[in-house]
């Protein structure tokens, strides 16, 4: 008696996209409420928690790297080292 079987089927092995994150993880509530807003016009970054509450402006006018998430690791650098200027406003008052 001969056995016939089907085929096997090939297996499609996907890839996944990785994307860009929008919310980041704050430094001094360590909770992923970070945005980053970038206005190009006027060479401003703006960073808000809506957690804490942290507001942050950065000058884009010496940095290259327009990304929010390039804006991101500047700016805990520079919170991590003391040198930004943190101040404690609304929601209303950020954006």
């Amino acid at each position: 008696m001969i056995k016939l079987g089907r085929r096997r089927a090939r297996r499609v092995v996907k890839k996944v996209k990785r994307v860009i994150p929008r919310l980041f993880r704050c430094p001094n509530c360590d909770r992923i409420t970070l945005s980053v807003t970038v206005d190009k016009d006027n060479n401003l970054a703006k960073i808000f928690c809506s957690s804490c509450k942290i507001y942050a402006e950065i000058d884009l006018t010496d940095f290259p790297l327009y990304e929010p998430v390039d804006i991101y690791g500047y700016f805990i650098d520079l919170f991590n080292e003391g040198e930004i200027e943190v101040k404690t406003v609304s929601e209303s008052e950020a954006l």
